[in-house]
């Protein structure tokens, strides 16, 4: 397989590796992973997640006097969905290192404002892989406990977290 610029790959960790040169494809440059996902600047674990956006059509359809039908756009907010299974608490506890359930947690507990950051769908041919920004609100948290080690003090959670753009 040959690459070409622009190219990338997805490993497991939900990680895309961006090569924006010929010499990055063959191997003879150092290539930095970009995070798939982060909020408020930090990026999030991909260990056992799943992701989802979808764009929600808000409209509203009003009958004229003349018996014409009308249907209002009045905005489309993108809605992001993570799910976790099994996640770790601590962020050392995950096998990325990155942010794990106790961020999200606090994230989703101060019922503020955040920023999420996420590289949007894109193929191959692409060599713009730029992050795209959108302010959003928590629409919905759930954990549930799946275990407690008592003997590093991790819990593992199995955690899904909803943000609507404003």
């Amino acid at each position: 397989m040959t690459l070409l610029n622009g190219s990338a790959f997805i490993y497991a960790t939900s990680s895309v590796e961006a090569l924006d040169s010929i010499s990055k494809a063959r191997g003879m440059a150092h290539q930095v992973p970009k995070s798939f996902f982060k909020l408020n600047g930090r990026e999030l674990t991909a260990q056992n997640r799943t992701y989802k956006a979808d764009i929600n059509i808000k409209a509203k359809t009003v009958v004229l006097a003349s018996g014409n039908i009308r249907r209002y756009y009045n905005r489309s907010p993108q809605t992001f969905s993570l799910n976790y299974t099994y996640l770790p608490g601590p962020d050392a506890m995950t096998v990325d290192g990155k942010a794990a359930r106790d961020y999200l947690y606090t994230i989703a507990s101060t019922g503020s404002n955040a920023s999420v950051e996420y590289l949007p769908d894109y193929t191959s041919d692409q060599s713009d892989f730029d992050y795209k920004t959108a302010r959003v609100i928590v629409k919905g948290y759930k954990e549930t406990v799946l275990r407690r080690d008592e003997v590093n003090g991790c819990y593992y959670y199995n955690l899904s977290i909803q943000f609507e753009e404003l």
